[in-house]
Parts: structure tokens; C-alpha cells; sequence
């Protein structure tokens, strides 16, 4: 851990803890029993959060957070918090510096959500609409912003990454989630207005969200391994092509991190040179394992693998970006590839990288009818070919990366 980490850390858990046991000291003797009961329901939630990233976790305690927040101020959801991450924590042996910055950053969370709404509210209630819609929102938007900014940076601390990066990589995932949850914790706090125990009945809407929201993301996690196990599959057909794609993919996300593109692109770029050839699975083996140069007519059926890669990446809705880099990857800078004709700008950027670092491994890998060539040998064939059949900028940025590596 680097010293900023260690600092931001420990500025953290100071005015964190602090607010802890500030609001630990303003709890009434007859509101215990809410607390120990709002534990009790929080939780199970919080035991089995949602990967949202590889290093992001979410779970429904925003609607609960925000809805005590609301109707007994900040100081009760604040211990909540801290007493249901305290046992959840411990339950799940993360250890004593993860508990205390986890109680830390929701405690500082939770102070700033409940000044805002006290400071933005119009009625003399706790809530009363349409008057305080506008404080409910501004307090949702602040536990969301500073909820993942305080998580976010010690991220980017640790893992010496950009805190724009991982913020532009997980904000699509982060708003989809709270969005789907605050409508339920407006729900939560009008149930409460009428009638106090019917906030129970919000127990299994949320735990439907939280669900499909856990499907949607094992979805998602399951289509992609099935897809490299396609990949994979294509990659085996050929004795001379095996780990091909795994290579592919891993130069194209080095290209990706050179050229500093988001994180969210190079983990589409990277997906995509791994399936680059997943259309050769309706090419023949006779054409795929011939031992020599194909014929001109055996050349053009080997031509059709990328539209046949698009017809079956295109049918997966999250998966149609990279359906259209992967149909891309063998047009040319200068508009003389296949199978559109593509030219310059007009090319994703994923298929120019991937472009490159298909030629590449290409080049320096066995063939029937050749040798590998060196790694100088390719380098120098994929210069010469720069600004016509390669992106110029895209050529630059892998010829550092090999230079790094």
C-alpha cells in the first residue's frame, strides 16, 4: 500500500469513526429497538453483495441507508450502518482495516445524505410531496456520489489507476443499480408516513431487484466465459492457431492501455480479440488445415468469417459493440480490407488495435506453408504497412508496448 493510501486511509477512518460514535452517543434509550430490528433486516442484504466490477461491490443497503436517513435522520442510519457492516465484515473475515474504513466511508456518507435532505426539505414533516422531492433526489445523487468516490480512490490508490478511469468504467453499472433502488426507498418512507409496519412489505421488492440484478450480471459474467470457450474451441481446430486469440486479446488490451483509452473499452477489446474468430467455426477444416496458400476461391469462403462471427455475436444485445469490432478486424486503414470496405475513422477503434496485433501474432506464429517470422521481421513489415493497412497511431502505440514488454 502507498503512502497516499495509507494517508487517505487514515483521514478517512478518522473523521469516519468520529462521526460513528458521535451518533452512536445521540441515540435515545427508546429508539434502540428500531435500531437492533433495522440490523436485523439489513443484514442478510449486506452478507451477499453484487460484483459489480472485479473490484466494486454493491448491495440494496442504499435503499435502507437512504430511507432511515429520511425518517430518523443521520445519526440512526449511521449506527445502523456501522452495526450491520460490523457484523457482516466480520462475518465475511475481511479484516480490521476493511471494517473500519467500510463503517468509516458509510458513516461519512450517511452524515452528508441526511444534511443535505434536512437542509434542502420544505415541509415540517420528516417527508411530504411533491415538496421535497427535490431534497430526496439531491440526498439520493449525494450518498451515490460519495458512496463511490470515497470506494473509487482507495481503489485507484492501491491499484495505482485513475480515479476518472474507474469512475467511467463502473458509472453505467453504479446508476442503473441506485436508480432501480431509490424509487423503493420513496416507497419505503411513505409506507412509513401511513403506517409504520408496512415498510416491511418493501422487503420483497427489494429482494426481487436485488435478483435480477444479480441474473443480469451473472448473465453477462456466464455469456462471456461461454463465448471464450467458443473462441477457444475455433482456436484447437487449427494445431497451428491454439492460444492464437488469448493472444490476440492480450496485445490488443496492451494497445488499448498505451493509447489510454477507458476501462470499460478495454475490457470490450480485449472480449473481442478473444472471439475475433469465432466465425471460423463455418469454415471448412479441408480450408482451415490446408497445408499451403488457399486458393483464390477457398480465399474468398475464408473471407466470410467475419459476418459469420457478427450473425452470432450481434444476437447478444450487450455484446453488439463488440459484434461490429470483431465483423472489422481484417478492414484496412486505406479502405482495401474486408468484408465492408471500411477506411480510416471509419473502422472502431477495437478493430484497428486489433488489427495490428492480429498481423502480428499472425506473422509470428508456424504455419503449414511457412515458418514464424521474428519479432524484428514483423515489426518491420507491420511499419512499411503503416498509414495504409494499419492506423498509423494504433502501429506507434504497440511498437512501445513491445518495447515495454
Amino acid at each position: 500500500m502507498t503512502w497516499q493510501a495509507k494517508l487517505y486511509l487514515l483521514i478517512v477512518n478518522i473523521v469516519g469513526l468520529i462521526l460513528c460514535f458521535t451518533a452512536i452517543g445521540e441515540i435515545q434509550g427508546n429508539i434502540v429497538y428500531i435500531v437492533v430490528l433495522w440490523v436485523i433486516i439489513a443484514t442478510p442484504f449486506e452478507i451477499r453483495p453484487i460484483q459489480i466490477s472485479e473490484d466494486l461491490q454493491s448491495t440494496l443497503s442504499f435503499a435502507i441507508h437512504l430511507a432511515l436517513s429520511v425518517i430518523y435522520g443521520q445519526w440512526v442510519a449511521i449506527v445502523v450502518a456501522a452495526a450491520v457492516t460490523a457484523v457482516t465484515d466480520l462475518y465475511g473475515k475481511k479484516g480490521l482495516i476493511k471494517l473500519c474504513f467500510n463503517v468509516s466511508q458509510f458513516s461519512i456518507t450517511l452524515y452528508l445524505t441526511g444534511t443535505v435532505f434536512s437542509h434542502l426539505k420544505q415541509s415540517s414533516s420528516f417527508i411530504n410531496l411533491p415538496e421535497d422531492l427535490i431534497a430526496f433526489i439531491c440526498a439520493s445523487a449525494t450518498y451515490i456520489l460519495i458512496n463511490n468516490m470515497l470506494v473509487e480512490m482507495i481503489i485507484a490508490l492501491t491499484q495505482r489507476k485513475s480515479i476518472l478511469s474507474l469512475i467511467k468504467r463502473d458509472i453505467r453499472m453504479t446508476v442503473l443499480y441506485y436508480t432501480a433502488l431509490a424509487p423503493m426507498s420513496m416507497l419505503m418512507v411513505l409506507l412509513y408516513k401511513e403506517q409504520p409496519l408496512t415498510m416491511i412489505l418493501i422487503i420483497p421488492p427489494l429482494a426481487l431487484a436485488d435478483t435480477s440484478f444479480r441474473h443480469y450480471i451473472s448473465l453477462k459474467n456466464e455469456t462471456r466465459k461461454t463465448l471464450e470457450i467458443l473462441a477457444d474451441i475455433v482456436d484447437r481446430k487449427d494445431q497451428y492457431t491454439a492460444e492464437h486469440s488469448k493472444r490476440v486479446a492480450r496485445y490488443s488490451n496492451a494497445i488499448a492501455v498505451e493509447m489510454g483509452l477507458a476501462d470499460e473499452e478495454k475490457e470490450l477489446i480485449e472480449l473481442a480479440g478473444m472471439v475475433h474468430d469465432l466465425g471460423k467455426i463455418s469454415i471448412s477444416d479441408d480450408i482451415l488445415r490446408k497445408k499451403g496458400p488457399l486458393s483464390d476461391d477457398q480465399m474468398e469462403v475464408m473471407k466470410t468469417h467475419p459476418d459469420a462471427a457478427y450473425k452470432i455475436l450481434n444476437t447478444l444485445k450487450m455484446y453488439k459493440t463488440g459484434a461490429l469490432i470483431v465483423r472489422a478486424h481484417h478492414e484496412r486503414y486505406d479502405g482495401q480490407g474486408y468484408p465492408q470496405g471500411l477506411k480510416n475513422s471509419e473502422i472502431h477503434i477495437g478493430a484497428r488495435i486489433m488489427a495490428v496485433a492480429d498481423a502480428y501474432d499472425a506473422m509470428t506464429s508456424d504455419r503449414p506453408y511457412r515458418k514464424a517470422m521474428s519479432s524484428n521481421e514483423a515489426i518491420g513489415e507491420i511499419k512499411r504497412n503503416s498509414g495504409s493497412q494499419f492506423d498509423p497511431k494504433v502501429v506507434d502505440a504497440f511498437i512501445k508496448v513491445l518495447k515495454k514488454e
